[in-house]
This record gives C-alpha cells, sequence and structure tokens, in this order.
C-alpha cells in the first residue's frame, strides 16, 4: 500500500489502483476473474473488506501446497458457507451459522509472488446486512478497513476497531476451542439446563466457531442479575483462575455488597485472551445486564482487555488493579526491586496529586536510572488507571487496593484451583461457592441487625453510623472516628465561603513512623467538606481528617450526603429473596416472597382479561405501595417503632 497523501490511501487492486478518500464512503471494488494481488492476505484483506461493505463474513476455506512446499492455491467463502451439522464430539450443539451459502472466490500463484482471481461467484442465498458487518468476527481480528468503528458510535481515540485490534499484542489466526475433558461438555449442558429449568432468570450464551464448536460460554444467575441492579456501579473482573489442565480461564464479573464482600455477577469460560473474545464476553454480559454499564471497570493490566473495554465501554472509568500490579513488580524488577521498594511504594501510595506522582516518580527514575526500563514505562504512561491519586477522585466502592496492606480475593477462592475440573466445577464447586456467598451474607445481616457494636466515643455521629450502617461499615467508620486523635492542625484560611484546613497526621508503616500532610476545604453553609485523601469519594466512608473539620466547627451529626444507601443494614434488596437452588433451605421471607408472586401471579391471569377488574386490581395495589411506603419511611427515622 503506498500512501499518496496525508489523507488519502493507494489500495493496490491488480493492476489497476482506486484511490479512497478518507472523508468519503470507500468505494466497493466488486471482485472480478483475472484481477492481480501480490499475496494470498492481500486478497483476503480484499475480499474482506468487499463483505464488510456488502454485509457478509469472508472466512479461508482450503489451501493447497505443490510438492514444493510453496502454496500455489487458496478457496476463500462467505463465513456462512458449509453444512449446518456439527462433526464435534461436544454435546453442547446449540444453532449454527452456517447455511450452505455457495458464496466462493478461488485464486492460484501465476509466476513468481503474483497471485489471480479464477473463479467467483457472489450468489448468496441469505440476506446482507452492512450496518452489522463490525459484528462478524472476521473484522474484529483482521480488520484494517478505517470506516469500521465500534459499537456505540464513540469517536477520537476509539475511532475504529482495527486500528485498537493492531495495538493487541497477538492476534492469532488459528481459532481457538475450549478444550473440555472427558464429561465437561456434559456437565455444561445439564448445568444450563438445571439451572434454566429452576429460574426463568437465568441467563446463558455460547460462543460458536463456523463449525459449531465451543470457543467461549457465559451464564449469570437470576441472584446475581438483581445484585447488579444494587451494586453494579464498580465491577472487578476476576480473571485469576484456570480451571484445570486443559487452560480454560474462569473469568468472574463481581461487586461489591452492603457489608463490603464480594458478590457475583456472572461468569464466563473463555478460551483464549485475544481482544475478539473479550469483546464477545462483555457485550454479552451487557445484553445479561439489560445494556446497563457499570460506571467503573477494574481489570488487570493487559492491552487485550484495554481495547475490548473502550470497544463496549467507550464511555466507563477504567481502573488497573493495583493489588496485582504491585504483586508483580519484585518478578518485573528483579533484584533491582529490594533496592528500590521503599521508596517506589512511598511514590504510589503517599503521593496525593497527580503533579506530586510525577515528581516523585521522575525522581526515582532518574536517581535508579530506570529510563530504559520498558514495563515501568508502560506503566507510567498508564498512569491514569492505576496509581491512586489519579483514580480515588470516583467511587471505587473500595474494591482496588490504594493501601500497602489491601488486597483482592478472588470469588471463588477455596473452591477452584488449577486441578478443578470444569465437569467438578458445575456439578459441585459452583453451588457450594454461591451457597457459601449467600449463607456469608445472611449471617452478617442477622448479625448487623441482632448485635450492636458498642460505641467508644460520646460523638453523636458514632451512634448515628452505629444505627443504620452495616457492622463492618461502622467498623471502617470506627476507626476513621477514632483515628482522628492522631491528627491536627497546622494551619487555617478562613475564607468568605469556603475555610482550608491543613491538617498533619502522624502515621505508623510497620515500623516506621511518619507525618504527611492533607488539605481539606470546608464549606458551613453546606455543610461540605473535602479532603486531599479523597478516602470518601473513593470508598464511601468519611476520613478521620474530614471528621475532624467536622467536629471542630460543631457538626455533630453527619450530614445525609455522607450517609450511603448502599452501606446501611436497614435497606430492603430485591435479590436477597432470589432462591438459585431448590435444595437450599429457605428463609421465611423468601417463603413469603414466593407466596405473594404465585399468589399475584394467579390474580394477574384471572384479571387480565377484564379491563375493570384489572383497573380495580392496580388501584388496590397502589394504594397499599403507598401505605407501605409511608409506614416503611416512619420506621427509617424511628428504628424503635419497627
Amino acid at each position: 500500500m503506498d500512501v499518496e497523501t496525508s489523507n488519502k490511501e493507494t489500495t493496490g487492486v491488480g493492476d489497476a489502483e482506486v484511490v479512497i478518500d478518507e472523508n468519503k464512503e470507500s468505494e466497493i471494488i466488486e471482485p472480478k476473474v483475472g484481477t492481480m494481488f501480490n499475496s494470498v492476505d492481500e486478497i483476503y484483506d480484499f475480499f474482506r473488506n468487499y463483505g464488510y461493505h456488502m454485509g457478509f463474513p469472508v472466512k479461508k476455506r482450503t489451501t493447497k501446497k505443490s510438492i514444493d512446499g510453496i502454496l500455489r492455491y487458496v478457496t476463500f467463502t462467505c463465513g456462512r458457507a458449509g453444512k449446518g451439522e456439527s462433526s464435534s464430539n461436544n454435546l453442547v450443539k446449540p444453532p449454527t451459522c452456517q447455511i450452505g451459502c455457495k458464496v466462493k472466490l478461488t485464486a492460484s500463484l501465476c509466476g513468481e509472488n503474483k497471485w489471480r482471481i479464477n473463479t467467483v461467484n457472489l450468489e448468496h442465498n441469505h440476506g446482507l446486512c452492512p450496518s452489522q458487518a463490525a459484528y462478524f468476527r472476521c473484522n474484529w481480528q483482521f480488520g484494517k478497513n478505517k470506516k469500521m468503528k465500534p459499537e456505540g458510535g464513540s469517536r477520537g481515540a476509539n475511532e475504529n476497531v482495527s486500528n485498537m485490534e493492531r495495538e493487541c499484542k497477538s492476534c492469532s489466526e488459528i481459532e481457538t476451542l475450549l478444550q473440555l475433558g472427558e464429561g465437561d461438555a456434559f456437565a455444561m449442558q445439564e448445568f444450563f439446563m438445571k439451572m434454566q429449568t429452576r429460574s426463568k432468570d437465568f441467563f446463558y450464551s455460547m460462543d460458536l466457531d463456523e463449525d459449531g464448536r465451543l470457543r467461549n460460554a457465559f451464564w449469570a444467575d437470576g441472584r446475581s442479575r438483581e445484585a447488579y441492579k444494587e451494586f453494579g456501579e464498580v465491577v472487578y473482573l476476576d480473571t485469576s483462575f484456570l480451571a484445570n489442565k486443559y487452560n480454560i480461564q474462569l473469568t468472574s464479573f463481581v461487586g461489591v455488597n452492603h457489608h463490603g464482600n464480594l458478590t457475583l455477577f456472572g461468569c464466563g469460560l473463555v478460551s483464549s485472551g485475544d481482544t475478539g473474545t473479550y469483546v464477545w464476553l462483555f457485550r454479552t454480559w451487557m445484553e445479561c445486564m439489560s445494556n446497563r454499564a457499570p460506571e467503573g471497570i477494574i481489570t488487570d493490566q493487559d492491552t487485550a482487555i484495554k481495547i475490548a473495554v473502550e470497544v463496549v465501554f467507550p464511555t466507563i472509568r477504567h481502573q488497573w488493579c493495583l493489588y496485582h500490579l504491585m504483586k508483580k513488580m519484585p518478578e518485573k524488577l528483579g533484584e533491582l526491586y529490594d533496592s528500590i521498594s521503599t521508596s517506589l511504594q512511598e511514590v504510589v501510595y503517599d503521593t496525593q496529586s497527580p503533579t506530586e506522582f510525577e515528581q516523585s516518580w521522575n525522581e526515582l527514575v532518574e536517581k535508579h536510572g530506570l529510563h530504559h526500563d520498558e514495563w515501568l514505562t508502560g506503566l507510567y504512561n498508564g498512569r491514569d488507571r492505576w496509581v491512586p491519586c489519579f483514580v480515588k477522585s470516583n467511587f471505587w466502592a473500595g474494591i482496588s487496593a490504594t493501601k500497602r496492606d489491601d488486597s483482592i480475593n478472588s470469588f471463588f477462592d477455596g473452591f477452584v484451583n488449577s486441578k478443578t475440573t470444569l465437569k467438578k466445577f458445575f456439578v459441585e464447586q459452583y453451588d457450594k461457592a454461591l451457597k457459601s456467598e449467600v449463607e456469608k451474607e445472611s449471617q452478617l445481616d442477622f448479625r448487623s441487625f441482632a448485635k450492636t457494636v458498642p460505641c467508644i466515643t460520646t460523638y453523636e455521629m458514632e451512634k448515628q453510623v452505629q444505627r443504620v450502617y452495616t457492622i463492618s461499615k461502622f467498623k471502617e467508620f470506627q476507626k476513621e472516628l477514632t483515628g482522628k486523635m492522631y491528627c491536627d492542625v497546622i494551619s487555617i484560611q478562613e475564607g468568605f465561603m469556603v475555610s482550608e484546613y491543613h491538617i498533619r497526621e502522624d502515621i505508623v508503616i510497620g515500623e516506621a513512623k511518619k507525618r504527611m500532610r492533607f488539605t481539606i476545604s470546608f464549606q458551613k453553609n453546606d455543610c461540605e467538606v473535602n479532603c486531599s485523601c479523597l478516602m470518601f469519594q473513593f470508598g464511601g466512608i468519611l476520613c478521620r481528617h474530614a471528621i475532624y473539620v467536622l467536629i471542630r466547627n460543631d457538626i455533630m451529626l453527619l450530614p445525609d450526603s455522607y450517609i450511603l444507601s448502599r452501606w446501611r443494614k436497614d435497606v430492603r434488596r430485591y435479590y436477597t429473596r432470589v432462591k438459585i437452588n431448590d435444595s437450599w433451605s429457605a428463609t421465611p421471607e423468601q417463603l413469603q416472597y414466593d407466596e405473594l408472586c404465585l399468589a399475584f401471579a394467579k390474580l394477574a391471569h384471572w384479571v387480565a382479561g377484564d379491563k375493570e377488574s384489572c383497573r380495580h386490581v392496580l388501584e388496590w395495589i397502589n394504594n397499599q405501595k403507598t401505605t407501605l411506603a409511608t409506614k416503611r419511611l416512619s420506621c427509617e427515622s424511628n428504628p424503635a417503632q419497627k
């Protein structure tokens, strides 16, 4: 390909050249017998580009080599060619996309390094859809068309799928399948059928190749889907487990519940780590969650995942997991890590602004001669995705580590390891993991309502939080409240509307003691307080520095804006009533909920055909909703009435 100008391209098609203006729609060139090309790849790109504009997928069907091992003949077909039956032994065989389409292009080697189109058949036996062409797998993996755009119409850095695809470190032409062991496929099929029979809200999807063989799978139970509605602002993508010797990666979407524990939003089995795989996984998960995107997602530092997030979630925040990055440091830096670990952690964890971080980082690099370390350079270039002072200004539900001793566990810790077969996972371990989550949450709910952690101060705000927050979140607040004893005011700048406090805190890190400074702004009229540590913005718990300033200004109760609903113990959450397994013992509340659902379903069946009866029932329901809502508000304002 020869570039003529800065905004035009020349694409070689045989001996003729067609000029394509990037500011106009590309001209569609129909394949013709006798057209010459310089390579097989050039033919494929040309035919794929034609298929992209017309609206059908393209694949390489056959290749032939001569006795001397030189490739001399190729056949490209429509992606819907071939028979619909799969010869795979995989028992999971959903519908195939193959319907016997006869569209075909053949070419052969003609002279030295020249390829000639020999035959062309462009008569499809199915409809074409140019508007959906970007979704065909061939256009994700090998796209070079500059008109391709990702879902959502995002422009700028996300302008085209093919450009982002090139950023991926590897993009193999060999399609990867799930390598299932003995009994795995049957166990998966049984699991999906059983779960779907138990609940109409169970969701699953499978990604198949052109021969109907399984590449990837995703599923989510009804409880997970409802939990996402409650706690789906921030999602953590856990890719830390490889399930069994076949190297199948178990990927989990998780969030944080009102106790600060992990809660499941769905699972996937993926056969490879390329961009196309994650695009499929993210899109399928979004479909499952009614296309409601999270506000932020946390993943490992991975180029393929990064590109997939930009394609599927072009507007959300994307953070790299700091915990996993810091765990990689000793391995990536080798012997050097021991000599710089303390300084490195101070730069990462203790800097409070992007400017301060960049200055400290550059000093560290200069001091230790790290300018040419490619891995560190890559981290620095992506600093807005992982350094605490860059990410803490937004809410992350406290998921990602921002302190030296923070860590992130996996949802399936203790239930899955490198020796776990998929058969065992589907038959036993998945149910056990979910049951463990439900039981743990139920116990914590009961504990938060039945027990009280004593206050250790006389401040009213401690009693205020004690009444409404779960025990785990109350303890976090209590730690900050008592931690204010280590804070002291250095200076105060009084303003007409806003006062600025400079506070010093004595901190102990291991055996080392240090003093750090924080800046807090306080608007007395609105009772709004903001600290440079950004703890509330990041984790939803007010920090000791802000508490210090509030109390100093005689604010003895937290303003409502600093009491988050997601941490409250007195909020009724729908997902807790959703059963996953019929063998689990249901709580009295779940039994009553099921009984009511059955009764309302029968009532709806009876009155749906009578407009007047339907109106009367709806009026009665609305009246009951109003009465119960009033009663609930009264109980929340006066807990003694409960």
